[in-house]
């Protein structure tokens, strides 16, 4: 017996309140989840994306999705930045170290 999962508004709307959640307490691993659930979704029923039922619920999760990704590419850019001032500081107290050592 095959197990069909029954894509409704409701579902759809679930899911984008979830991202919703785990944008705003930045949870990227649960977020991550997510999409990967949203996408298998999609994949096994791709009748739902021209379903009328769903097609609010599905604008719904395609908004949400978006500035998912959106708060997860500033993100991305936030710990870029932080990594490259961490890096500079290390450059720095290793010349400083090295200056150190060459005056004794």
């Amino acid at each position: 017996m095959v197990n069909r999962l029954n894509v409704t508004p409701t579902l759809l709307n679930q899911l984008a309140q979830r991202i919703q959640q785990a944008t705003a307490s930045r949870d990227w691993q649960t977020l991550k989840a997510l999409d990967l659930k949203v996408r298998e979704l999609l994949l096994r029923h791709p009748e739902c994306l021209k379903s009328a039922a769903c097609a609010a619920a599905i604008s719904q999760l395609k908004a949400t999705h978006q500035v998912a990704v959106l708060a997860l590419g500033e993100s991305l850019t936030e710990m870029e930045t932080e990594l490259d001032v961490m890096q500079a500081q290390n450059e720095r107290a290793m010349a400083y170290q090295l200056a150190m050592t060459m005056e004794y």
